[in-house]
């Protein structure tokens, strides 16, 4: 008896070709639709980068302008161009002057008055120090402050004084011959006024922010990348005449961009921009 064979029917040409373009056709919307929320994250974040970056550049800009004229002696101070100079060439190049980090030492002996020299003790570091740079003495009656102390506190009873170094003098816990009035060049003022032991001792800097193409510096470090814009505004003589409300009060705007262009956005480039207005609570009104 004879069995009948059995045929086996396999895909046609046809049908295959038509399956492979319907799977081609679902694969690229996929991959479409991948490729387009991957370019909206990427881009997502870069905005959300440029933000934390405007938010962090303008708190440091901020902290520092709110310190302008601390620890500055009183000879050389003699208007807020001093405190804070603006390159009048250049609105985003601006120097602020003043205590701006933790203290670098303490007195190991007390300072009396009639001295012209203090002992510091730095804590088995050795520093340097150079002619002409300015030192903050600062004690506290109620207690030797462990940070720098904020503005709220220089109300209460306290002896504070900024000296000048005399002679170039490095090393630990060194001997420094000091200049209590720098007001009269070449002479050397010895103290006026008493210091006790453990007294803290700050150095007296400056800090430069500089707009170099698209790169904000500070003291020439890179501070921010991308950035479009950088302007300080002097408030009090941003126009006839300067109002005593405003002296001391600075306006900052800063733009940041992000990294790579967006081709769905106008313009091409995501835009960050932040404007602040600071007050400068070290300053003093004098008429």
């Amino acid at each position: 008896m004879r069995i009948p064979e059995k045929r086996q029917k396999g895909l046609s040409i046809i049908e295959m070709m038509v399956a492979l373009v319907i799977a081609g056709v679902v694969i690229a919307g996929v991959y479409r639709t991948f490729t387009i929320q991957q370019r909206s994250f990427v881009f997502q974040e870069q905005v959300s980068e440029a933000q934390q970056s405007v938010r962090a550049v303008m708190d440091l800009v901020a902290c520092d302008i709110r310190m302008a004229g601390f620890g500055m002696p009183a000879w050389a101070v003699g208007g807020v161009a001093n405190e804070i100079r603006i390159d009048q060439g250049s609105p985003a190049d601006f120097t602020i002057v003043g205590v701006f980090s933790a203290p670098i030492a303490t007195l190991s002996n007390d300072a009396s008055i009639g001295q012209s020299q203090i002992i510091l003790n730095t804590n088995g570091q050795s520093l340097e120090f150079t002619a002409g740079d300015n030192l903050l003495v600062f004690e506290s009656d109620r207690a030797v402050l462990p940070i720098l102390p904020p503005a709220s506190v220089l109300a209460a009873p306290l002896t504070y004084k900024t000296v000048v170094v005399w002679a170039d003098v490095s090393g630990i816990n060194p001997t420094i011959a000091i200049d209590a009035d720098g007001e009269t060049a070449g002479t050397q003022d010895s103290l006026d006024e008493r210091f006790r032991t453990n007294a803290l001792v700050y150095r007296v800097g400056t800090v430069r922010y500089q707009l170099n193409g698209t790169t904000l510096l500070r003291n020439g470090s890179v501070l921010a990348n991308n950035v479009n814009a950088f302007q300080i505004t002097d408030l009090f003589n941003a126009g006839p005449p300067p109002v005593e409300e405003t002296f001391g009060s600075y306006q900052v705007v800063l733009t940041v961009t992000t990294e790579t262009n967006d081709p769905d956005f106008p313009g091409g480039v995501r835009v960050r921009t932040l404007r602040s207005t600071i007050k400068a609570r070290n300053l003093e009104y004098s008429g």
